[in-house]
């Protein structure tokens, strides 16, 4: 394996990480929540490492800008896909609301197809669409959040004696991440638009 190497790997890693998910979330139990929590977080930590290696040993490709936000689009909606069928808590008592709205996740998934044919089209003329800020503070608190989610309904404190909850934390957090992710969309297309006149 060469040095050039290492980060697509760690960007492959992700893929590896995303089924052991949706094993463990197929059977939500408390330790499975927490197996994937932890592996959630470590495949987070892998794609920090793998743009950092990258750029520190100045071995950025085009194939890595492609690949890299690939996985970390199949890493999190994967998840977010399996977080909606699961039921809420409250209290500790099973609830029929549903843990995400399906509407939510079918915003994240039109934004990323969206931007995946952006790329695409990029990618046909021999260019590659590097993330932009928006789009990387997008990830990163959909990433952060959907950690949350995976815990579930854990009390952390109250406000104006309402529960607080990480799912709580998670969900909003999620709504912020969107409303980059459809900014950081915008911004693309313009982009692409411009290039194609």
């Amino acid at each position: 394996m060469q040095l050039k190497d290492i980060p697509n790997y760690l960007s492959y890693s992700r893929m590896v990480i995303t089924f052991a998910l949706l094993v463990l979330l197929s059977d939500p139990t408390q330790l499975n929540r927490i197996l994937a929590f932890t592996l959630f977080i470590i495949a987070a930590l892998s794609d920090f490492f793998d743009g950092f290696l990258a750029r520190k040993y100045q071995v950025v490709s085009d194939f890595g800008k492609l690949i890299d936000p690939l996985t970390d689009k199949i890493l999190v909606i994967s998840v977010l896909i399996m977080l909606v069928e699961l039921k809420r808590t409250e209290l500790g008592v099973l609830t029929d609301q549903t843990y995400l709205p399906a509407w939510l996740v079918a915003l994240f998934v039109i934004r990323e197809i969206w931007v995946l044919g952006l790329r695409s089209i990029h990618a046909l003329q021999n260019k590659a669409l590097a993330a932009s800020f928006t789009a990387k503070w997008k990830t990163s608190l959909q990433m952060l959040a959907t950690s949350l989610l995976i815990l579930g309904d854990i009390r952390i404190g109250t406000f104006g004696g309402y529960a607080i909850t990480l799912y709580n934390v998670g969900f909003y957090l999620l709504i912020i991440s969107l409303i980059f992710g459809v900014i950081s969309a915008v911004a693309y297309t313009v982009e692409v638009m411009k290039e194609n006149k």
